[in-house]
């Protein structure tokens, strides 16, 4: 059993529910999204609610000596300090960018949202065969 799998899987099958949503019910989650970015402190509390998935991330690096743990130790690395200077930091400067990238006109842009949670679902099944190819 190799821990760097079992986590690669836990992050794919967390790609493919989120992007899910994105792709079942993309008014939801778009004013969900919308919702959790509003104000500073909704940032920061997403940000606490997203800093264990970098730490899960390093984890395997410790009792590993992988490939897989290699790649999931550089990502969560990356992903610590975006979650730590982006989030943290400067939140303000990730509400603009959220504001500018979320769509405001729901009819014609849902299509987008669906496209994009459809490919992300696409890529968290691939993580998760990754995963499972590693364990």
């Amino acid at each position: 059993m190799s821990l760097a799998g079992l986590v690669t899987i836990c992050l794919g099958v967390l790609v493919v529910l989120t992007r899910g949503v994105m792709l079942i019910a993309p008014t939801t989650s778009l004013g969900w999204f919308k919702a959790a970015v509003k104000t500073q402190q909704r940032t920061q509390i997403l940000a606490v609610a997203a800093l264990p998935l970098p730490l899960a991330m390093i984890w395997p690096s410790f009792s590993e000596d992988s490939g897989l743990a290699s790649v999931l130790l550089t990502l969560g690395i990356f992903l610590l300090l975006v979650i730590a200077l982006g989030l943290f930091a400067f939140p303000g400067f990730i509400m603009r960018v959220a504001n500018s990238v979320t769509p405001h006109r729901s009819a014609e842009s849902l299509a987008r949202w669906r496209i994009v949670g459809l490919f992300g679902m696409l890529m968290g099944v691939f993580i998760i065969f990754i995963g499972m190819d590693f364990l």
